[in-house]
């Protein structure tokens, strides 16, 4: 059995989108963190230890994550958690 999906059911709504709209929110999220990656070093030796990564480094990631959801045309609104 084969679906047809109209090509409409995967509209995302970014054709509207100017490149000065698109250059806007880059210059919003773009990175700006200077420093070290790591607040703890991680350890790969015993005793063993995750590390913890600075404030800054994690949201120039999460920065990028919601540019690229906002090129695709999806929510761009995803937090960090520290659970």
């Amino acid at each position: 059995l084969v679906f047809a999906i109209p090509a409409t059911a995967f509209a995302t709504g970014t054709a509207a989108r100017t490149a000065d709209e698109i250059r806007l929110r880059y210059s919003q999220l773009k990175p700006v963190y200077t420093g070290s990656v790591y607040s703890v070093a991680p350890s790969t030796v015993a005793p063993y230890a995750a590390g913890a990564l600075t404030p800054g480094y994690l949201q120039d990631g999460l920065n990028a994550i919601n540019y690229v959801r906002y090129l695709a045309g999806v929510a761009d609104d995803v937090a960090l958690d520290p659970s």
